[in-house]
This record gives C-alpha cells, structure tokens and sequence, in this order.
C-alpha cells in the first residue's frame, strides 16, 4: 500500500482547509486524552495549587454553555470563524 500525496500544485485554500479538519480531528481525538492526563499527573505528584483552582472554576463553569456560553465580539471576529 502506497501513501499517494497532494499534487504540489493544489491551491492554497485546499491545503488550509484540509490542515483545518486534519487539526479538528486530532483535537477530537487527543485533547480529552492529554488533559485528563495532566489532571492525573498533578494529582499523582500533589500540585494541589494547580487543579484545586481548576476544580473550583470547572464546576463555577459547568452550566455556561446551556446560558449561551461567554459572548465576545473580538473572538467573534476571528479569521478563523470566517
């Protein structure tokens, strides 16, 4: 089984959109799994400092999606929402 690559002569914007879901996908899949590392890992080695504050604000934050999430006009403007 061979690994055909993209023509070099594809577009810009098809090499951007196809980094963009390349970067969702592993996101999708790892973020959950490395954070909940981390969580691990500061609770193993006793950092209490960094994921009680972490705590305390994940559970302040639990409901802020069902109200509508945190409106910000300049995130809104992004580029990438575009």
């Amino acid at each position: 089984m061979m690994v055909e690559f993209a023509p070099l002569n594809t577009p810009l914007a098809r090499c951007l959109q196809t980094a963009a879901v390349l970067q969702w996908v592993l996101s999708f899949l790892l973020l959950v799994q490395v954070c909940i590392g981390i969580m691990v890992m500061l609770v193993l080695y006793n950092y209490w400092f960094l994921y009680i504050p972490y705590l305390v604000w994940f559970y302040y934050d639990w409901r802020t999606p069902e109200q509508g999430g945190r409106r910000w006009n300049w995130v809104q403007s992004w580029p990438v929402w575009k």
